[in-house]
């Protein structure tokens, strides 16, 4: 149940609202009526309510100045302003205290309540997250911002399986129908500790305003993720994520006195496509003037000459993958030639390389390179000192072919090492004992790895190679004639005596008693 308290000096007016929300929801109950804006601060101070309408023109205090007072005491409130006015000075001012929306009169019963919808979800999502984290404080102060950073990562690369981001979207409990990216422009010279301030403080924005999260700067652009949980029909998000956008600039700039702008890319319902929302909002931040947010339109983006290479990508990410170095060389020629095709903006051009390189620095870590030395590699503090795009490309052609030297060189290196220990394991371990758990426990694996790791290097079905070896050792046991069948199905790795006859007979044709009697014949 949320409390809720009404704000209006007129009588009839607030009877209609009350009448209007009892009809439609039995979520909210209503716990005063205040008729001026000093009652409203005193009750909301007094009540605690979850949310407050509160009218704009009443006497004495004013609606914006009472729900001003009441949100310097009380930030989680979630405060809707009615007015008969749809006035953009009257929103700007309304959002720059921390107002949640507005409601135009006279009243839609539709219109009202979306809005209460609204809010009702961010105080659901806020009371989830607010147990969440009394339960587990110290653990998730430090998780939720590297695992939400990570998953933006993932979202801006393409880089992940359908297992991992599951588990992703599970460890921070999101379900969502479609998203897009939002990024943050700032366009002056910012310490860091701004930097981190402003993300803190839009991150607590996005758990109480709307679904969202926000990763990691990449230079002085911070993404944002923001995601619907349901499906809106014709209706569409993103006037709210504007209205969001706008608050966060004109905190940033009464706060820090910084010129900033955001962009919103289209909306995709694909995991898979939401790296277009990114680059669609990217293609439009170093465009827009400051203290702006512009939303991409489908058309915008299709007319320009620069796009990310995402299919000669795939193919690069594709043979390093396979460890088709030849191959891996040729793509990265065709990705790094298709990116300075065309003319393009130093900030896009940056973000592409950087995309580029992160991407190739994953599969290396994938294919076992030392990750305490991946760490080490830092891109970005480079790609930002980089004046311009002959720089740009000089760097990240002489980084991309140097990494992939460095991926053949380690890859070789290690396979030498894992051949010589598969070696040892099977010269060395008694020939019962042969097993693929045995060998991928031994070299510290996994038995899946293991075994196409050993198909690779043997072009031989480790398990094939193992029988092939127990079943020569079995016949040697036989010719000798010495043992019972049973002991040499135990002598040879096989502790049932029938499963071994079987194995022995599909590959010699004979069962082990023929095999011995025709030896024996062939003796004498």
């Amino acid at each position: 149940m949320y409390k809720l308290i009404i704000v209006d000096d007129e009588i009839l007016s607030r009877y209609a609202l009350i009448t209007l929300i009892s009809k439609n929801t039995n979520n909210i109950q209503v716990i005063a009526e205040c008729e001026n804006g000093m009652d409203a601060i005193q009750k909301a101070e007094e009540l605690k309510p979850d949310i407050i309408i509160m009218d704009i023109k009443m006497p004495g205090i004013n609606g914006l100045e009472a729900s001003r007072q009441i949100l310097g005491k009380d930030p989680l409130i979630q405060v809707l302003i009615m007015t008969a006015y749809d006035s953009f000075d009257y929103i700007q001012q309304a959002l720059s205290i921390g107002v949640k929306g507005y409601i135009l009169k006279p009243l839609v019963v539709s219109e009202v309540m979306d809005k209460l919808q609204s809010v009702m979800d961010a105080i659901q999502k806020s009371r989830i997250y607010l147990e969440t984290k009394e339960k587990n404080s110290q653990i998730l102060s430090t998780a939720i911002p590297v695992l939400e950073k990570n998953l933006i990562s993932s979202y801006i690369t393409g880089n992940f399986s359908d297992e991992d981001l599951e588990r992703q979207h599970s460890l921070l409990h999101i379900q969502y129908f479609s998203g897009c990216f939002l990024l943050l422009n700032l366009r002056n010279h910012t310490t860091f500790q701004q930097k981190d301030n402003i993300r803190k403080e839009l991150a607590k924005r996005l758990r109480f305003l709307t679904y969202g999260i926000a990763g990691d700067y990449i230079f002085d652009i911070l993404p944002v993720f923001l995601y619907t949980e349901k499906n809106f029909g014709t209706l569409s998000p993103l006037p709210d994520f504007r209205l969001f956008a706008q608050e966060i600039l004109l905190f940033i700039q009464e706060k820090y006195k910084i010129k900033a702008a955001v962009s919103i890319g289209g909306m995709y319902e694909n995991p898979r496509l939401f790296k277009n929302s990114y680059f669609e909002a990217m293609a439009l931040i170093h465009t827009i003037p400051d203290h702006t947010c512009q939303i991409h339109e489908s058309s915008a983006v299709l007319k320009l000459p620069y796009h990310y290479p995402y299919s000669l990508e795939d193919d690069l990410l594709s043979a390093l993958r396979s460890k088709n170095m030849e191959a891996a060389y040729s793509a990265a020629e065709a990705v790094t030639q298709n990116l300075f095709t065309h003319p393009c903006p130093l900030g896009i051009l940056k973000e592409y390389t950087l995309q580029l390189l992160v991407s190739v620095k994953r599969i290396a870590y994938n294919l076992g390179l030392d990750g305490s030395y991946l760490d080490s590699v830092s891109f970005l503090s480079l790609i930002e000192t980089l004046k311009d795009n002959l720089q740009v490309q000089e760097y990240l052609h002489q980084t991309l072919f140097s990494f992939l030297h460095l991926i053949q060189e380690q890859t070789q290196n290690k396979n030498f090492a894992l051949v010589k220990k598969i070696n040892s394991y099977l010269q060395n371990e008694p020939i019962e004992s042969l097993s693929l758990e045995g060998l991928a426990s031994y070299l510290k694996m996994t038995p899946h790895y293991v075994s196409k790791l050993f198909k690779d290097e043997y072009n031989a079905n480790f398990v094939d190679h193992i029988t092939n070896k127990k079943i020569s050792y079995a016949k040697i046991l036989l010719q000798k004639g010495t043992l019972s069948i049973k002991e040499v199905s135990e002598r040879s790795g096989y502790s049932d005596q029938n499963y071994f006859c079987r194995i022995f007979k599909k590959n010699t044709g004979l069962t082990p008693k023929e095999y011995q009697k025709y030896e024996n014949i062939t003796k004498n």
